[in-house]
């Protein structure tokens, strides 16, 4: 390994170390390996099916019965909130999985194009949810209000 190597290593290593230290000591983080058998259970209930629950780099998704969410989540300013949020990802992706709202093909498609195709499809999931777990619109309407705050007119929104 050539030094250059060795130092970018050592360089990222103190950084990635320091952000997430940083993270953990936020109050209101929750980490998905404290709520996973909970939300498995409820997945599990909603769907029928024997749903898995992984790690993901951010937003997530589903394909098969895997479901990846974010490992931890600390947008919003309580524990309870952030919660709320992991409740409301998993229901929504049971209902999606409900309605077969996914890519059919076991190809790699590109991530904006997957996040359009998302926003399209969400109406008909909002809606089922929201008619069969009435609190989730709370939820739903609290998370956008949430990311509309954050955003700038340099930085858009992140609904993803």
């Amino acid at each position: 390994m050539a030094l250059d190597e060795y130092l970018y290593g050592k360089f990222v290593g103190y950084f990635k170390r320091r952000k997430k230290e940083s993270r953990i000591a936020l109050p209101q983080l929750v980490q998905l390996n404290k709520l996973k058998p909970r939300l498995t259970i409820l997945a599990r209930a909603v769907t029928g099916d024997a749903i898995d629950i992984y790690e993901a780099e951010r937003e997530g998704g589903y394909k098969n019965n895997s479901f990846f969410l974010p490992n931890f989540f600390a947008e919003l300013p309580t524990v309870e909130q952030n919660i709320s949020f992991y409740l409301f990802r998993v229901l929504y992706l049971s209902f999606q999985k409900k309605q077969n709202i996914n890519w059919l093909d076991n190809l790699d498609h590109d991530l904006i194009i997957s996040r359009e195709k998302a926003k399209e499809k969400s109406k008909s999931i909002l809606d089922e949810l929201f008619k069969e777990f009435p609190i989730t619109k709370q939820i739903h309407k609290e998370l956008i209000t949430h990311f509309k705050l954050k955003s700038t007119s340099k930085i858009p929104a992140d609904y993803s």
